[in-house]
C-alpha cells in the first residue's frame, strides 16, 4: 500500500497524506463472545508488542483501518452518561448514548486493523475486531462477507484545517 496511488483522491488530496506508523498489537478476545475490554484497554493493547511470533508489531504506510480505541474515543457520551465513563466501560456493556453519539458510527459493520489473540483456545489466524452496526466491537474471520472498510489516512504536519467543524454532518476539510 505504501507506494500505490489513491485512485479516489485527487492530486491535491494525495499530497496531503503522509506515511504513518501503524501499531499492530493484538488484543485478547475473551470467553462467551463478549468483548470485555474498554476503549482504554484496547488503546494499550493496540500499541503493545502482544503479537503472534511471526507477525510484525507495526507497519509503516499511507493507509490503514480504524482502531477499536479510535471508535471508543469518538463518542461524546450523552445526558445520562458522559464520554469519560464510556471510555471506561467494556464495549459489551456500552450504553446506547455511547454509540448513538459516536461520530465514527456509520450504522454498518466496519473492519478494524486490530487482530485477535484467543488465550482460551488454540490460535485462529486472521480473526480481527469489527465495529458492529449495533455499536459494539465483535470478532470476525477476515473472509466474512458484508463488512465495510473505511480507510484511515494521516495528514501531513503542514496540512491546515480549511473548513468544517469536525462533526459527522460537517467534517473538516484540509489544505496546505
Amino acid at each position: 500500500m505504501g507506494s500505490e496511488p489513491f485512485y479516489d483522491l485527487n492530486i491535491e488530496a494525495q499530497n496531503l497524506v503522509e506515511n504513518a506508523f501503524w501499531n499492530l498489537g493484538d488484543v485478547e478476545f475473551s470467553v462467551n463472545d463478549l468483548i470485555i475490554t474498554s476503549p482504554q484497554n484496547f488503546y494499550i493493547g493496540e500499541r503493545g508488542n502482544n503479537v503472534i511470533d511471526y507477525e510484525p508489531s507495526f507497519w509503516v504506510g499511507e493507509m490503514g483501518l480504524i482502531y477499536p480505541s479510535d471508535y471508543g474515543y469518538a463518542t461524546s457520551g450523552g445526558s445520562t452518561i458522559d464520554k469519560n465513563k464510556c471510555y471506561e466501560l467494556n464495549f459489551s456493556s456500552w450504553e446506547s448514548e455511547c454509540y448513538n453519539n459516536n461520530y465514527l458510527d456509520y450504522g454498518s459493520n466496519q473492519w478494524t486493523i486490530t487482530k485477535i489473540i484467543y488465550y482460551e483456545q488454540p490460535y485462529i489466524p486472521d480473526d480481527v475486531y469489527v465495529l458492529s452496526e449495533g455499536g459494539t466491537i465483535i470478532n470476525y474471520y477476515t473472509m466474512a462477507p458484508n463488512i465495510s472498510a473505511s480507510p484511515v489516512l494521516y495528514p501531513k504536519h503542514e496540512a491546515l484545517i480549511t473548513g468544517g467543524d469536525g462533526t459527522k454532518n460537517n467534517p473538516y476539510t484540509l489544505g496546505i
